[in-house]
């Protein structure tokens, strides 16, 4: 009687333990939260726009995060550029976000630039707008061209700053040599 109710007694448990096991391989998967469900995150990929069939803007991300419920992309080491006509500027910034319904591009993090005929601009943080097609910034700024330095607190431009408008404490000087 002993024996019939030790192999019982390790019935039981071997079969605990394949229960259990079964359980935690097959039965334990953990259920989608909320925040995973509406967001997707992506590394080393190329974002950009397009009007009339021609490129505006492109835009390479080290890593994004999509936000799907607002339709909102988090970016992170962004390097691309703007162009217009054969006029182009080269961008990088340390971050950023793309929002997709308001058309505006946000980039910030020590933002450097170079346009096609020779200028720089520095600031930090320059955001495009698609719906009037302009770049600015609301902090300080400086854009440097042809032995010129401009430096202001803020400013409206095209989107490869071939026009620019200076807001606040605007200064135009030579460059130190």
């Amino acid at each position: 009687m002993m024996i019939l109710h030790s192999k019982k007694l390790w019935l039981i448990i071997i079969m605990g333990i394949f229960i259990g096991l079964f359980y935690f391989f097959f039965c334990n998967k953990e259920k989608p939260t909320e925040e995973n469900q509406s967001t997707i995150e992506f590394t080393g990929v190329e974002l950009k726009e397009e009007q009339n069939g021609k490129v505006i803007w492109k835009l390479k991300v080290d890593h994004g995060k999509v936000d799907r419920e607002n339709n909102i992309i988090q970016l992170t080491g962004i390097d691309g550029y703007f162009i217009k006509d054969d006029n182009q500027l080269q961008i990088a910034a340390k971050e950023g976000r793309w929002e997709k319904n308001n058309k505006i591009i946000f980039l910030e993090g020590h933002v450097e630039g170079k346009t096609s005929d020779g200028g720089h601009v520095s600031a930090e943080n320059i955001k495009y707008d698609e719906k009037i097609d302009t770049l600015s910034t609301d902090k300080p700024f400086t854009i440097e061209k042809d032995g010129r330095i401009l430096s202001a607190d803020s400013f409206t431009a095209d989107r490869v700053l071939e026009e620019i408008t200076a807001k606040g404490h605007a200064k135009l000087k030579d460059k130190e040599k």
